[in-house]
């Protein structure tokens, strides 16, 4: 992966009632580049589960590669295909995991 020709930064707030509940901060982000294109993915945890950060993370880092994989092959961003095929990798990358952990 070649040096991206700019800075990224990011950031994330602590909401009130997670801040107040002790819990923390859910929102996970992912950038990868390849010299077939630049993926950004932002993503929001549902906060009701202990770790379930861990599940926004996998999912933002999970569709970025995915969307990097369909654009080395080919598939342009404003095909009518490629929201509804990333959608199916992550909804596949459930499956296996819910296989996975029984």
């Amino acid at each position: 992966m070649s040096a991206l020709p700019f800075d990224i930064a990011a950031a994330s707030v602590l909401g009130r009632e997670h801040a107040r509940a002790g819990r923390n901060n859910q929102d996970a982000l992912c950038i990868r580049a390849s010299e077939h294109g630049l993926v950004a993915v932002v993503t929001d945890g549902c906060g009701s589960q202990p770790c379930s950060e861990l599940g926004a993370q996998l999912g933002a880092r999970r569709l970025a590669r995915a969307a990097l994989v369909r654009l080395a092959e080919g598939e342009r961003v404003d095909e009518p295909t490629f929201l509804p095929g990333l959608r199916e990798d992550v909804l596949c990358l459930l499956s296996e995991l819910r296989a996975d952990l029984g």
